[in-house]
């Protein structure tokens, strides 16, 4: 059982499986993943919460074909602030899109993740007034 809960819940980020699940589903449904941008990292008393923003785009039933495999997955995964549209005449968009696409959006997708027994658990009191912490800019070097 411990093992179940590992995979619906792992000890780590596993950043790169979470991606690879994210785009075996968007595959199977036929939906585009056009951007998916990792958010920083929140942590709660418990678990840790890791969102990311993501924009898709295909024909309307492809993405809601998305969304219930994501819900399939063996992680836990949340969807949430959904704004989509569909796709005008007048709709500019960054990139080519198929004939068939008909809707574009974007959406928050979080998934959880707990650390190791060895590491410290997050206490709430410490992180409650903190703002999270983003990943460090790179500077380029000349």
């Amino acid at each position: 059982q411990l093992d179940t809960l590992k995979t619906i819940v792992p000890e780590g980020k596993e950043v790169d499986e979470f991606m690879r699940l994210l785009q075996g589903a968007a595959s199977a449904s036929g939906v585009q993943v056009r951007r998916l941008a990792a958010q920083a990292v929140v942590a709660r008393e418990y678990h840790y919460e890791m969102p990311f923003s993501i924009e898709v785009d295909g024909p309307y039933f492809s993405i809601v074909d998305f969304f219930a495999r994501l819900s399939r997955l063996s992680r836990i995964i949340n969807v949430g602030d959904l704004s989509f549209a569909g796709l005008g005449e007048t709709t500019k968009t960054k990139y080519p899109v198929r004939p068939s696409t008909t809707v574009t959006g974007g959406c928050t997708i979080t998934t959880f993740f707990t650390m190791s027994s060895e590491a410290p658990a997050p206490t709430p009191a410490a992180t409650a007034g903190a703002q999270p912490t983003a990943a460090p800019a790179i500077q380029r070097v000349q």
